[in-house]
C-alpha cells in the first residue's frame, strides 16, 4: 500500500536507516568500533597531508 503523504526526507531517512543496518551487518562491527576506525583513518591521511611535499603556487595562479 502506498502512502501519498511520505515526504521525500522521510524516505531518505528510512533508505539511510536500511543502509545503515545493511553495511553494520555486513561489516560486522559495532558503530562504535566503525567510528573508532573512522576517526584512526581519517588521522593518519591528515598526518599524511601533513608530511606531503607542498607545492608551490605562483601568485597569478591565485588571481584565477
Amino acid at each position: 500500500k502506498t502512502n501519498p503523504e511520505i515526504t521525500l526526507e522521510q524516505t531518505r531517512r528510512a533508505l539511510a536507516q536500511r543502509c545503515q543496518v545493511w553495511q553494520r551487518n555486513r561489516r560486522q562491527t559495532t558503530d562504535l568500533q566503525q567510528t573508532a576506525n573512522t576517526i584512526a583513518y581519517h588521522q593518519q591521511r591528515n598526518l599524511a597531508a601533513k608530511n606531503a611535499p607542498k607545492k608551490k603556487l605562483n601568485p597569478t595562479q591565485l588571481a584565477m
